[in-house]
Formats: C-alpha cells, sequence, structure tokens
C-alpha cells in the first residue's frame, strides 16, 4: 500500500484508482478542527473561511489517527510504502508517524 499527505497534490480520482492513502491536514478556524479534502471540499473551504475573516492554521493528524491509518491499511499484512518527507528531511507528519510506529 502506498501513503502519502495532502501536500502531495494527489487528485482524489487518481488516489481511488491506484489505491493510495492520502492522509489528511487538520486545518483549524476559530474552534472547528477540520480533516482538508475530508469532512469539506475546497469550496465549503473557502466559503467558512469568507465568512469568518479568520485566518486559519494547520496541523498534522494525531499519532492514535495515525495509528488507526496504519492498522487498517496493514492488516492483510501487506507493506506500507510512506511518501511524507517532502519537503524537509524530518517533516512534522513523519515525526508524528515515526512516534506512532515506536
Amino acid at each position: 500500500r502506498i501513503m502519502t499527505d495532502a501536500a502531495a497534490d494527489i487528485p482524489k480520482d487518481l488516489a481511488l484508482k491506484y489505491g493510495i492513502e492520502v492522509l489528511p491536514f487538520m486545518l483549524h478556524l476559530g474552534e472547528k478542527s477540520i480533516r482538508a479534502d475530508i469532512d469539506l471540499d475546497p469550496k465549503e473551504f473557502y466559503n467558512i473561511l469568507k465568512e469568518s475573516g479568520e485566518i486559519p492554521s494547520t496541523s498534522q493528524m494525531s499519532p492514535a489517527d495515525l495509528e488507526d491509518i496504519y492498522r487498517r491499511l496493514g492488516k492483510d499484512g501487506d507493506s506500507i510504502i510512506q511518501m511524507l518527507r517532502l519537503f524537509a528531511p524530518q517533516t512534522t507528519p513523519q515525526m508524528t508517524l515515526d512516534i506512532t510506529s515506536s
């Protein structure tokens, strides 16, 4: 199984076609925490952003959420190829995965 994060910008149709798991990043807007491209689509997000006037912050998924994904992807004994080191040798999602796998 192949796993990457949303920064890879893989279109949903290609991810589905090739079975690529795309990890969302979290968007925080006021009191709301939203999983990018899962809880709402970009159009809905931009509408909320326009109405609120706030600038959102982002974060990676929690270690518990990542562990759940690892367990789901590996439940049949499949190997998991993760492609997360996109911008730096040690990205925040990679560090979270390292903690989760320990």
